[in-house]
């Protein structure tokens, strides 16, 4: 008997790794949950993801060796889509040239971090990424994460008609308010925070040289915390950092918070007055996110995406610049000081100008909803739609505008 059921559209999503606490992890996961959530609202659509290393238990991930396993996969010959995350090598990238006729192909670019950035051993894969990402040439669409990201690929000659800029999903609620958190905490020292790895390219050199500044000077109290994980850091300067804890003045002002879970990640975020991201480059940065969000200021390095996402909201400095890290450091010090002894609410600082916390909110606010995962899911859907179009495909009535919002749950209001 014949079934009147519709075949499922079969997407088959890629990335070099499909692991925990990354970028490209998360928004792989956020894809997932996407087709995931449309077809139990009765869409016909299936998922794979194709990877060669995973710590994610999921029945979908299919960790492979090469493109020679992938051609073997059946979901492989039948799937309508391949969807390809890059930010780095990997060998199942190159399986683009190898597609079955008449399937369609979208890429997603992360950036690749420059060679000069990276330890000497890394550098030999740092080239075959760039090689590699002239592969995004035989997608039918690109999805950059950030308008930096664009602008890399205008560089080299992808058409602009051919991207559009989709920011990962980040959590855009507000842990903590920030005038909630200054009427809070009217004595202590003025709390710093630090995410990322604990590598060179983070320019933690620099921000531990601008903290080492303040401390020498007669300013109120202050502390430094580095969140970070060893697994992804440089271990000469993880040595470097604990014989500095051991034997140094640092012990006063600076805690180390290796590997934090989610919980105590959120924990640190909401307890700190100012976020310091001195990063010599960076493709997208989460970690500026989720401080707007936990009513952080933030100080960053006018590098890669970062004066994008911060969008004015925060003071750049000059890349590698320890003196003029230290001198946004000690603006943020010295406002909070005298606004708690003067019992008032401070003014900010940014690149916008002298802000008020009520209106710096209201303008964080506003911010954070192009990161919302309803802007990600429906800037995700128009490039399955771009990839399909030219690729030749009809695009299936579930995916079309309107409908898709509706299947997918997505309110009206988020849609406009």
């Amino acid at each position: 008997m014949m079934s009147d059921r519709p075949a499922p559209f079969r997407i088959a999503l890629y990335s070099g790794v499909y692991v925990n606490r990354d970028g490209i992890g998360g928004a792989l996961t956020c894809r997932l949950d996407m087709l995931e959530r449309l077809r139990r609202n009765g869409v016909p659509v299936e998922a794979v993801v194709f990877c060669r290393g995973s710590d994610i238990p999921d029945p979908r991930v299919r960790v492979l060796r090469n493109v020679a396993d992938l051609l073997l996969d059946p979901f492989f010959m039948a799937a309508d889509l391949h969807s390809f995350e890059f930010g780095v090598h990997y060998d199942l990238f190159d399986a683009i040239f190898v597609l079955p006729p008449g399937a369609a192909a979208l890429g997603t670019y992360h950036n690749i971090t420059p060679p000069e950035l990276v330890a000497e051993d890394q550098r030999q894969a740092v080239m075959e990424s760039f090689r590699q990402r002239y592969n995004l040439f035989e997608t039918g669409h690109v999805v950059c994460v950030s308008e930096f990201n664009r602008r890399d690929l205008l560089d080299i000659g992808l058409p602009a008609e051919r991207m559009s800029v989709v920011p990962c999903p980040t959590p855009a609620t507000r842990l903590v308010r920030l005038s909630d958190k200054l009427a809070k905490r009217k004595a202590g020292p003025i709390e710093f925070l630090f995410v990322g790895r604990f590598v060179r390219a983070k320019g933690v050199v620099e921000l531990l040289e601008a903290a080492d500044r303040l401390a020498s000077e007669s300013l109120p109290p202050f502390r430094l915390t580095l969140v970070f994980n060893r697994s992804f850091s440089d271990p000469k300067l993880l040595a470097w950092l604990d014989e500095r804890m051991r034997r140094g003045p640092e012990r006063r002002w600076l805690r180390l918070v290796p590997s934090a879970t989610d919980a105590e990640l959120t924990a640190q975020y909401a307890a700190a007055d100012c976020f310091v991201i001195p990063s010599h480059h960076e493709g997208f940065c989460i970690p500026v996110i989720e401080a707007l969000s936990a009513g952080c200021q933030v100080v960053a390095a006018d590098a890669g995406n970062l004066p994008f996402i911060l969008d004015g909201l925060g003071k750049l400095v000059p890349v590698g610049d320890a003196a003029g890290i230290a001198e946004a450091m000690r603006a943020v010090l010295r406002e909070l000081h005298e606004a708690r002894q003067a019992g008032r609410m401070p003014v900010l600082g940014t690149d916008r100008g002298a802000m008020p916390v009520d209106t710096w909110a209201q303008a964080v606010d506003l911010h954070l909803r192009g990161f919302s995962r309803e802007v990600f899911e429906i800037g995700f859907a128009s490039a399955l739609r771009a990839s399909l179009a030219a690729a030749g495909r009809e695009i299936p009535d579930w995916l079309l505008p309107g409908n898709f919002e509706a299947r997918a749950g997505i309110a009206p209001a988020a849609a406009a």
